[in-house]
């Protein structure tokens, strides 16, 4: 099993490349934690989707530290080509989002692999959770995910955006790309596409991008990208193709099936800076209780 996690991001509401925040004592990141979670769940690969001008950063922070516990590979999630062959998007640098991300991927990974964020922390069981599914699925149309109850997830520090899922009997039949802010001790999502808000229950579950795929996700992805960059009503300098709603798309018209798998694990992100102290007190937390050794890669 392949590991994807998905490093391009900006970190405009953070200030800087959260993805490289050290968390402990040792300089480790939540990259680092997520990857080691990874390696005892059985993944054998870990793919780093970067943008070009950071290789140099993340070979010498994390990818030389664990190459010797899991192949490392890097891909570059750029839009020179996509701003050659559409104009519309000539001038954006701007990464156009996560379902980009798994289309860079589709002629090279040919097995299951799951999807990540780089600046979340999943925990151990949700990896676990997630590697046994695909271990055990049979099925190339069945995709799983990882669900947290919303409240688990939010931010002291602002609002977050999170995929709200809508699931039937284990499986899922929706997922709307959202805003989730608190008011008032009650929490209001808008949708980032329609922009309908609404008030929603702390144990709605919510999607952080923890994804198992199999390869045929790539058709979906495929087919949706070339919709998503034709569309004229889209603002191509800030419009994202989002992944969710890939698969969001292809579960309503009956092309696959995702199986939502809820974790217990205690979730942990850098939303912005000021999430930094919260994060580092739980992970020593962890730490100190033995979960993780003070040294991951030694």
């Amino acid at each position: 099993m392949v590991l994807v996690v998905m490093a391009a991001g900006m970190g405009s509401r953070f200030g800087g490349l959260k993805q490289l925040q050290p968390i402990d004592e040792q300089g480790n990141f939540l990259i680092d934690y997520s990857v080691y979670d990874a390696i005892l769940s059985g993944f054998s690969e870990v793919i780093f989707v970067i943008r070009k001008q950071n290789l140099s950063l993340f070979k010498e922070s994390i990818g030389n530290r664990i190459a010797k516990k899991i192949k490392v590979t890097y891909v570059f999630q750029e839009n020179e080509e996509i701003n050659k062959k559409y104009l519309r998007f000539a001038s954006r640098s701007k990464p156009l989002g996560t379902g980009h991300v798994v289309y860079l991927l589709k002629n090279i990974i040919h097995e299951s692999f799951v999807v990540i964020n780089a600046d979340d922390f999943y925990g151990r069981e949700s990896f676990m959770l997630i590697a046994n599914f695909l271990k055990q699925n049979k099925d190339e149309n069945q995709f799983g995910m990882i669900l947290f109850d919303v409240i688990s997830t939010l931010s002291p520090s602002g609002d977050v955006k999170r995929g709200v899922c809508k699931t039937n009997n284990g499986f899922l039949t929706d997922i709307e790309e959202c805003k989730i802010e608190r008011k008032d001790n009650k929490l209001f999502s808008t949708n980032l596409l329609s922009f309908e808000n609404c008030f929603i229950e702390p144990e709605t579950k919510v999607s952080m991008n923890l994804f198992g795929f199999t390869p045929k996700i790539f058709e979906f992805v495929d087919a949706a990208f070339f919709k998503f960059l034709n569309d004229l009503n889209i603002d191509p300098m800030n419009s994202e193709f989002f992944l969710p709603s890939v698969v969001s798309e292809a579960v309503k018209n009956n092309e696959c099936f995702v199986r939502t798998i809820f974790s217990p694990s205690k979730w942990l992100g850098l939303t912005y800076f000021e999430d930094l102290d919260f994060v580092k007190a739980e992970i020593l937390k962890l730490i100190n209780k033995e979960i993780y050794p003070k040294n991951l890669w030694e």
